[in-house]
C-alpha cells in the first residue's frame, strides 16, 4: 500500500501538466499512474516502428521523440513529441496499430501505461 502511494505521488503533479489528461478526474489520474512505468531510450534507438500492435498509452516525461512515417516510399519526419507529450505507442483504439516510427532525439524517459486514458 505504501509503494502504491509513493508512485502515485511521484506521477501525480507530472501527469496534472499533461495537456491531454487535464480533464480527468482524481481518481482517473490515479489510475493511470498506478499502470505507469518509466523506460529509458538512447538517442537513434526505436522506441516503436511503424506497424507494430498499439498497447501502451505513452507520456514523454523528459526528452524528445521524432516520429517519423513511410510517405511516397521516403521515411519522413511528421512530429515530435516533447515533455508532456503523448502517443508514442498510443493506438487510436486498441485493435489499431501503432503510430508510426518513434525514436529519440537524445535521451528520452517515457513512461507507458497499459491503461489508456477514458476517452472524452
Amino acid at each position: 500500500m505504501a509503494s502504491t502511494i509513493q508512485k502515485r505521488e511521484k506521477y501525480e503533479a507530472f501527469l496534472k501538466q499533461v495537456k491531454l489528461l487535464s480533464k480527468l478526474t482524481e481518481s482517473e489520474v490515479n489510475t493511470i499512474a498506478d499502470a505507469m512505468n518509466e523506460e529509458n531510450f538512447i538517442d537513434g534507438s526505436k522506441v516503436t516502428a511503424e506497424g507494430d500492435k498499439g498497447d501502451t498509452f505513452d507520456i514523454v516525461k523528459e526528452g524528445t521523440a521524432v516520429v517519423r512515417k513511410m510517405i511516397g516510399g521516403a521515411e519522413k519526419e511528421v512530429a515530435r513529441l516533447e515533455s508532456g507529450s503523448s502517443s508514442v505507442r498510443s493506438p487510436c483504439s486498441r485493435q489499431s496499430p501503432a503510430r508510426p516510427l518513434a525514436s529519440p532525439r537524445g535521451p528520452l524517459r517515457s513512461c507507458p501505461s497499459t491503461a489508456p486514458p477514458s476517452p472524452g
